[in-house]
Order: C-alpha cells, then structure tokens, then sequence
C-alpha cells in the first residue's frame, strides 16, 4: 500500500477526472480498468511524463524562482526558457524504427496526457494501454514557439508539421553533451535516457 505525490498541479488526476493511488503490483482481485502502467527512466519511475532538454531547463528555471510559486512560477519558467532555449541534438532510438539523429526543441515520453497544471502536451496518451507516447517537436524560432504554444495548450499541435508522435514501448535518447531533464517534477541530468515500461504496476481506487 502507497500513496504518491501525482504533481505539482495534480495533472494525472486532472487527465482522468478521478481516483487516487494505493497500490503497487495489484492484487489479483482489482478490476482490471482500474490498473495503470509505470514508466522507467534510468532506473527512476515516473507515473505522468518526462521531457528532456526544453523541460528540464523549464524545471531549472522554476527551482530558481520558487518564490513565485504555483502556475505564476510555472508560466515565468516557460516564457524564459521559450526565449534562452537552445535545441541540443539527440540520437533516438525506439522499438523497430530507423534511429533519429537531429536537433529538437521538445524531445517528451507520456504515460499520460497532460503536465505542467493542464498543458496537454500529449493528448492521445492513455495510462493503461501499455504503450508509451513519445512526441518530438522540431526547432522553431522564438516568435512561432510563442505562436504554437496556445496550440500546445489545448492539445491541437498534434497534426502540426513540425511534430511527430509515436507509439512505443521503450525508448533510448542520447546527447552529445549532458542535458537537464524531469520525471514527474524530478529533475535529473544525463547524456543517455533509457526508457521502458511496467504493465499494469499500478492500482487506483476510485
């Protein structure tokens, strides 16, 4: 039995409108549309989303301004590094597919479909479907990330020419360099993200 910290605007509740977190490995009596899955990042778990490069310096911004607090704190975040950021270049491999190698301004894994207190960054994500969503965003100038990001939003980039999303079940991300990046609010930094997933870890009562 476990309870856990889903947030810090409590975006996997917000997704599924209801429930909170007691279990890990289920009991062979919970019904089955109420077991969820897990994601691993080197090691670590996380129940939500994890970003690198753009949301990891994001993250890094806020844990300087604390002050600030709540989605003020998150929105000042956002905005400076929409204006600082610069794209790293990554190698991505994932299941079957050709490996990636280019610059990227978002690179995000979602178990779930929305982060930072309601963006939808990954809307067609499902916490039960056993898939990880990856979705990879282009480099755009500072004027268009500050045109797309309403898109973002409200979940409408998805068909964006600059965006591509993929189903998967695990995903390896490397850098030339280490870069920042969070699982669920927590930051790490790394040169190499190994991702997976675990099935059905976890339970909800609703």
């Amino acid at each position: 039995m476990a309870v856990f910290t889903l947030g810090g605007q409590c975006d996997l509740l917000g997704a599924y409108h209801t429930g909170i977190l007691i279990s890990l490995r289920q009991p062979t009596h919970t019904p089955p549309d109420t077991l969820s899955d897990m994601g691993i990042c080197n090691g670590k778990r996380f129940i939500n989303m994890a970003g690198i490069g753009f949301d990891g310096e994001a993250l890094k911004s806020m844990q300087t301004i604390r002050w600030l607090g709540g989605i003020l704190g998150y929105y000042y975040a956002i905005i400076k590094t929409i204006i600082l950021f610069r794209e790293p270049e990554y190698e991505i491999r994932f299941d079957e597919y050709p490996v990636i190698r280019k610059k990227l301004l978002l690179v995000q894994i979602a178990n779930s479909s929305t982060t930072g207190g309601g963006f939808k960054v990954s809307p067609r994500a499902s916490i039960n479907d056993g898939r990880l969503d990856l979705m990879l965003c282009d480099p755009l100038g500072i004027f268009r990330r500050f045109l797309k990001l309403p898109l973002i939003r409200k979940g409408e980039h998805m068909d964006q020419p600059f965006v591509r999303h993929e189903t998967v079940k695990r995903v390896v991300v490397k850098t030339y360099k280490p870069v920042p990046a969070q699982l669920d609010g927590e930051l790490i930094v790394a040169d190499q993200f190994e991702f997976g997933l675990i099935e059905g870890y976890l339970a909800f009562l609703y």
